[in-house]
């Protein structure tokens, strides 16, 4: 087994959802732009969601001392 100072995280959906909510805000923009009528409130409400949920495990792993000096470093 390698020893490293980092420690490998559990797979997450966060970064998944969180590029479909990019690419439907940035599909409603571009519409938007157009003329469009589209409304950029709920991708955007959809990403902050995300980010807040996406931290909250970071915070835990943080918590939990999962978290290396050098990955804090990092962070």
């Amino acid at each position: 087994m390698i020893r490293h100072p980092y420690h490998l995280v559990d797979v997450s959906p966060w970064p998944f959802l969180m590029s479909i909510a990019a690419l439907s805000f940035a599909i409603n923009l571009v519409s938007w732009l157009g003329h469009y009528s589209f409304n950029l409130l709920p991708p955007l409400v959809v990403i902050i969601l995300i980010a807040f949920q996406w931290w909250r495990d970071v915070i835990r792993e943080a918590k939990g001392g999962f978290h290396t000096t050098l990955v804090q470093r990092g962070i």
